[in-house]
């Protein structure tokens, strides 16, 4: 009789062990399955941030003096930057479009092209990872210095930077960023790489011009393709071109 017993209680245990190892080996696939499905998706199921859109800056040139008259009013006041998780366009325009400066940008390759379009001439920049790096060391020296202060802007959460030039002469600018628009490394090409977050309020100074960007608004949902890709009819030429005909509009203006 006890030996009855006890092989009924050895089966029942072994019952036991056999359903806790198979509920195992369900729990261990089901955790697999889902680290590939979230790898594959990039987290998109769950991530509800924007990764499509379109962001408004308002622009403003803080150190440019009020008796410039006529030019003021030439020069942009809005930026349009259009995004989706991998590419964004940032296009700055000027009133008839008579000047539009464009990058685009591909983070996945790492690529950066600008197009620059003035009157009727059209000519585009193409930069690799080398060439963006020569481009930034082109430009004042930028530390970035982190805070813990936070604003709303365009009703999204910002976390608070200082900017500071190595060269005390130029002042220093406040930057706002969020971690709640869903862009891959968005500030890759930029003074601002070392920011892991959107820019909501930056500044950029070059050939002694600054230009202030602030973040209007943020309108999410499907972008244009056409939008998200360099403009059709411009001359390729080397980076030095380019950046001398900024230089010769800005001389031009007398900015």
């Amino acid at each position: 009789m006890r030996t009855t017993r006890t092989l009924a209680t050895i089966k029942a245990n072994q019952r036991t062990v056999n359903k806790v190892r198979i509920k195992g080996v369900v729990f261990f696939i089901i955790c697999c399955i889902a680290v590939i499905y979230s790898a594959c998706t990039n987290f998109s199921a769950f991530d509800k941030r924007p990764s499509e859109g379109i962001i408004e800056y308002d622009v403003s040139f803080p150190y440019l003096y009020d008796d410039v008259g006529l030019l003021k009013s030439l020069l942009p006041d809005k930026m349009q930057l259009y995004f989706n998780h991998k590419t964004y366009v940032s296009e700055l325009s000027t009133v008839g479009g008579m000047f539009k400066n464009r990058f685009i940008s591909n983070q996945d390759d790492e690529v950066l092209i600008h197009q620059l379009k003035v009157f009727k001439k059209r000519i585009a920049a193409n930069y690799d990872n080398n060439g963006v790096n020569r481009l930034l060391g082109s430009l004042p020296n930028l530390t970035i210095i982190e805070t813990n202060e936070t604003d709303s802007i365009a009703g999204y959460q910002c976390k608070k930077a200082i900017g500071v030039f190595d060269d005390i002469s130029m002042p220093e600018m406040t930057i706002y960023y969020t971690d709640e628009i869903n862009i891959k490394n968005p500030n890759w090409c930029t003074q601002f790489y070392s920011i892991p977050g959107v820019l909501m309020q930056y500044e950029v100074e070059q050939f002694g011009v600054r230009m202030r960007f602030r973040a209007a608004s943020v309108v999410p949902g499907e972008v244009a393709e056409d939008l998200l890709l360099p403009e059709p009819g411009y001359e390729d030429v080397e980076h030095e071109a380019l950046q001398t005909e900024l230089e010769l509009i800005l001389d031009t203006f007398n900015l």
